[in-house]
């Protein structure tokens, strides 16, 4: 695990773990978070049980005790189960798994509530819904486009992340994995998770912009401000105009390019 190259290890309790093993592993994640140098860089995400679980409130009161301050959620449905979670947990961030339909409705109430994150759960959700979770071998599109939309819209409107999931019927089909996850990037989504290491190399390669993305958004840039000095509002660069909307595009590129580089 030390030589994946990721941002955040998730530390689970939760689907992962056999009923007879949810104590043993909540030891686990306490001790492993006792230690912060033990996963280098990355930030440990401890992913609690449900509170309609015999092991949620539990989960919580322990991560609390151990001064967690931020935790992954599942199932949530409603602001008022998220107030109970900050509660027991004694008020950490909280980063919520989006896998009901009551989540998916109640979408901006819980942005506005204040959460750290959004991360898209589309297996559970499946099961929620009762749809059908692949088609030819994909997402079914039809069923999740809207989803994945509204997550985009309330992580732009209220400032929240919001983080896609890899999911393809076959997890070790490298070409089904790259077109999921350059899908996630094109709609805007800030990055992807996924349960399945060999995936992370993809993730970086598609999320972090090329040497020649970057020199192009490094031109638009200068090209445009130097527009803006002169009292225009706008810039050719080979022939191509450059107004604002892709001057910020540019912008955005290179925000991106920096977090990679940090």
């Amino acid at each position: 695990m030390k030589t994946i190259d990721c941002d955040a290890v998730l530390l689970d309790l939760e689907d992962s773990v056999a009923p007879q093993r949810k104590l043993e592993a909540r030891q686990r994640v306490l001790d492993e978070l006792k230690c912060p140098g033990s996963l280098g860089r990355r930030v440990g995400l401890p992913r609690v049980n449900a509170l309609d679980t015999e092991w949620g409130a539990d989960d919580l009161r322990a991560l609390a005790d151990a001064g967690v301050g931020l935790l992954i959620y599942p199932k949530l449905s409603t602001v008022q189960e998220l107030a109970e979670v900050r509660r027991l947990s004694g008020g950490a961030e909280v980063i919520v798994i989006v896998e009901t339909a009551r989540a998916v409705l109640n979408l901006e109430a819980i942005a506005q509530a204040g959460v750290a994150g959004f991360i898209n759960g589309p297996a559970d959700l499946a099961i929620d819904v009762g749809w059908d979770m692949f088609v030819d071998g994909a997402l079914n599109a039809s069923a999740y486009g809207y989803i994945a939309s509204k997550l985009v819209l309330v992580q732009a409107a209220f400032g929240t992340p919001a983080f896609d999931t890899v999911f393809v019927e076959d997890l070790r089909d490298a070409a089904q994995v790259r077109i999921a996850v350059q899908r996630s990037c094109r709609m805007g989504f800030s990055g992807v998770a996924t349960f399945y290491p060999p995936h992370v190399t993809v993730i970086n390669e598609v999320f972090t912009p090329s040497a020649a993305d970057v020199s192009r958004a490094t031109r638009t840039v200068e090209a445009y401000e130097q527009a803006l000095a002169r009292g225009d509002a706008a810039v050719r660069i080979g022939g191509e105009a450059v107004i604002v909307q892709y001057y910020k595009g540019a912008m955005n590129v290179l925000a991106r390019a920096a977090l990679r580089r940090d």
